[in-house]
């Protein structure tokens, strides 16, 4: 069981808004003018008759209705040139990729076509591609429809729809955690990249600390604490991040009675494990964090 220690204290892109059409009163828009008395006799026979205020409103709104037209026709070509150029940087996965997915990473999506859960995700699925391309990610994000290709979503695992896996080698993690574009991103990144990441100096420890509410820390050598604790990270890397620094690296306010030891931060606290539980253990304990 852990043992309890002290510790001293430690976008989202606005929517595009379709110009609205300007009031018939603004310049540029005939406005209608009030219809004068009836003229009639003398001077004023044969003179030509001035526009009623119906009829001269009449362009006003024609040219209003145009304008509102031309808008929503600009904002729907504009939507759907967006969804095509995000829908490009996901690739839609077939028989093939069973064979060829090995020489990369990938961030999969396994859909069926009439779920209404995956509707939702599509376009958030394609915003994750967007992006993961647009930062230089190595990570590859596709699709599979996994009722065409139900031999190979089954060897994956897949129960139900959407099933988010990233596939690394002959490693498949799930993804639990909330269907939003920087959730899925910050999985891909966690677990795409080094299973157990070095803390070099008292300055990457801090800014470690300042973006993750909880994370693991060995502190030693090699030793059989350290093989326990990379098998717990590479099953348990999908929830949080594990690192490794020596104990110069740790904060003053660490105490340390052995080595090698685990430590866990969360909040404004930290736990030390001297030596690692039983994996089943880690699990529940991670989960209820």
């Amino acid at each position: 069981m852990p043992r309890g220690g002290g510790r001293r204290g430690p976008g989202r892109v606005a929517a595009a808004a379709c110009p609205a059409p300007p009031p018939p009163s603004a310049p540029g828009f005939p406005s209608a003018r009030p219809r004068p008395a009836s003229l009639s006799g003398g001077a004023n026979c044969g003179r030509p008759r001035l526009c009623s205020g119906a009829s001269a409103a009449l362009p006003a709104a024609s040219m209003a209705a145009g304008t509102l037209g031309a808008g929503l026709r600009l904002c729907a070509t504009v939507f759907l040139l967006d969804m095509a150029f995000s829908k490009g940087f996901v690739q839609d996965l077939d028989e093939s990729f069973k064979d060829n997915r090995k020489d990369d990473i990938w961030l999969v999506d396994f859909y069926a076509p009439w779920c209404g859960h995956c509707k939702k995700l599509e376009p958030i699925w394609n915003e994750v591609g967007l992006e993961m391309k647009s930062i230089g990610s190595p990570v590859k994000v596709g699709k599979m429809d996994a009722t065409s290709y139900s031999s190979i979503a089954s060897e994956f695992g897949v129960r139900g729809y959407p099933t988010i896996k990233l596939l690394k080698g002959d490693l498949a993690y799930n993804y639990r955690g909330p269907r939003t574009k920087d959730d899925i991103i910050e999985f891909a990144h966690r677990v795409s990249g080094a299973l157990i990441r070095p803390l070099p100096s008292q300055q990457m420890f801090e800014h470690v600390q300042k973006r993750h509410r909880v994370f693991f820390v060995y502190i030693g050598g090699e030793s059989p604490l350290k093989e326990k604790y990379i098998d717990a990270a590479s099953e348990l890397i999908v929830y949080t991040y594990f690192f490794s620094a020596s104990e110069e690296v740790v904060p003053e306010y660490v105490t340390l009675k052995e080595m090698p030891a685990v430590l866990v931060f969360k909040d404004e606290t930290y736990f030390i494990y001297d030596d690692m539980p039983s994996l089943e253990c880690t699990r529940r304990w991670v989960k209820y964090l």
